[in-house]
């Protein structure tokens, strides 16, 4: 059997986390879940670094790049800027 956490903290933690979810509206409680996973990750990794683990520096590095990239090559592809337009 799997055992569950049952320590005060967690269980304040997660009724605080899920009334939060319930009291706004969904586009915003999925920015919430978002960044507060991204805020544990960047944590975790955080402390990884600190201990001078390899592996934690490169996933924080990919934490970081791949967003950007992503910014850069593919939300920005169907945006056209004013150099790119031919004249005529």
């Amino acid at each position: 059997m799997s055992k569950v956490r049952t320590d005060p903290i967690s269980i304040s933690l997660l009724a605080w986390l899920q009334a939060v979810l319930y009291a706004r509206p969904a586009p915003v409680s999925g920015w919430l879940v978002g960044s507060i996973m991204i805020a544990i990750l960047s944590g975790v990794l955080a402390f990884g670094i600190f201990r001078r683990s390899r592996v934690a520096v490169v996933l924080m590095l990919v934490l970081v790049i791949l967003p950007q990239l992503y910014t850069w090559f593919i939300a920005r592809k169907g945006r056209q800027s004013p150099l790119s337009i031919p004249s005529t």
